[in-house]
């Protein structure tokens, strides 16, 4: 595992932190250096939106207007895909109820066509690696969906060419005004994560003189000249290489990102992180009025507690999509933090963020409205899994206990899971059902 990678890109989230999204420090990053222990205080905003591009996740920047959303993934997109800030500003997709798919993702080449060639133009959006969507929840339903390929699997398709992208995509959202919706749930359900801008206060505004130091009028000039030259990206290699060598401590090469990529793909889960991830995917489909989804109703074992399901828009659970998204970004976290595997206290610190766009809005009984902060009613409910989590811990060791005697025959297993079934937490018997599915392939047996 590379120190000095892991150092460069901490020491790029603390610059986003203190230059671009410019507020309180909300996060504390611990990290393994020389042996030892470090800290750093940071914003869950430059930590987060870090991440998502390690992930080549898809997250949401939600907040209100001039909050430093554009700002910072600007900032992320090119000290990490080494473009300077003058091109990755123009292959910005910037929503409004006029755009078409012409202007979003390309148009005819009128030349090419005149002489019986059928040829796309393809718009900056489309060629740059990372997507990057400004005002999101501007543009009618009709329009959303034409990026849902696009966000979904990285498919741009206009005409009878595609291009194909595997990259991280960051799209903003504002409060609901007059002039923008509600982003569709099919698309919603697409993000990996929600992060949470808030407006900065108390502090003075720097990011003029730290745009600078990411800016190359001079190159982006030569790299508009070739991209339009080519209709793409690849004549333009040795120009990023320029321009990351000029900034080589703070923007990242091709071949390191490359090395950060392989190192996470190798980090491992831990049995305990597993489990937790197991636990937050039962409690999604459990109601504690109804009990288990695909289940038989049974009252008895039907308890009056807040599990997941209560808190989520979507009743169905959480999807596959969640348990990508839960897995890179913990795993992208453990990279950072220069551990090995990916541990139970990293999916806590990942969880609510991966949440946060799942959730009803929460209603402030007291106040008698919508509680506006997202990210802190993420994570009381997450707090209230962890802890049923750490209850039930014995039972899950008892449990693993049990399946891996050998001795045993699996028929007596289930006999006594069965007892088990009785006596124990609703949630637990329903892991039990998950784990059984690993081990003999049917749910029903449990």
């Amino acid at each position: 595992m590379s120190t000095a990678l892991r150092l460069k890109t901490i020491n790029a989230i603390d610059f986003i932190g203190k230059s671009f999204y410019i507020n309180q420090d909300n996060v504390e990053l611990t990290y393994l250096h020389d042996s030892k222990i470090k800290k750093m205080k940071t914003t869950d905003v430059s930590l987060f939106s870090v991440l998502t591009y390690l992930s080549k996740g898809k997250q949401i920047c939600s907040g209100p207007y001039g909050s430093g959303k554009t700002t910072t993934i600007e900032a992320v997109a090119s000290i990490f895909e080494s473009f300077p800030l003058e091109i990755v500003s123009e292959a910005l997709l910037r929503c409004n109820p006029q755009l078409t798919e012409e202007k979003m993702l390309g148009r005819p080449d009128l030349g090419a066509l005149n002489k019986g060639i059928e040829k796309v133009i393809w718009s900056y959006f489309s060629l740059f690696p990372s997507n990057l969507i400004d005002e999101f929840n501007r543009m009618g339903e009709d329009k959303q969906i034409l990026l849902l390929d696009a966000i979904d699997r990285g498919n741009f398709k206009y005409l009878n060419e595609m291009i194909k992208k595997n990259g991280a995509t960051y799209a903003t959202t504002n409060g609901l005004d007059g002039g923008n919706i509600e982003l569709l749930p099919s698309i919603e359900d697409r993000f990996s994560i929600e992060v949470e801008f808030v407006p900065a206060i108390g502090f003075i505004n720097y990011i003029n003189g730290a745009k600078k130091i990411i800016s190359d009028e001079n190159i982006s000039e030569k790299m508009r000249e070739k991209i339009k030259k080519n209709n793409s990206l690849e004549e333009v290699l040795e120009l990023q290489k320029e321009f990351q060598s000029k900034r080589k401590e703070l923007v990242f090469s091709l071949e390191e990102k490359e090395d950060v990529f392989r190192e996470i793909d190798e980090i491992g889960i831990s049995e305990g992180a597993r489990n937790y991830i197991n636990y937050v995917h039962c409690e999604a489909g459990f109601d504690s009025q109804n009990g288990y989804k695909g289940q038989p109703k049974n009252d008895s074992r039907n308890h009056d507690l807040p599990y997941l399901m209560n808190s989520l828009k979507n009743k169905s659970g959480l999807s596959p999509r969640w348990l990508k998204a839960i897995t890179s970004y913990s795993k992208s976290l453990a990279w950072l933090k220069g551990e090995k595997e990916v541990s139970p206290e990293t999916i806590k610190a990942v969880l609510p963020y991966t949440l946060l766009h799942k959730l009803k809005p929460e209603i402030n009984l007291e106040r008698g409205v919508l509680e506006t902060n997202k990210t802190s009613n993420a994570k009381k409910i997450c707090s209230q899994i962890h802890g049923r989590f750490m209850k039930d811990m014995v039972h899950f060791e008892n449990f693993a206990g049990l399946m891996k005697n050998n001795s045993l025959a699996l028929e007596k297993k289930l006999e006594k899971i069965n007892e088990w079934n009785e006596s124990h937490h609703p949630m637990f018997a329903f892991y039990k059902a998950y784990k059984l599915k690993e081990m003999t392939g049917d749910y029903g047996k449990a």
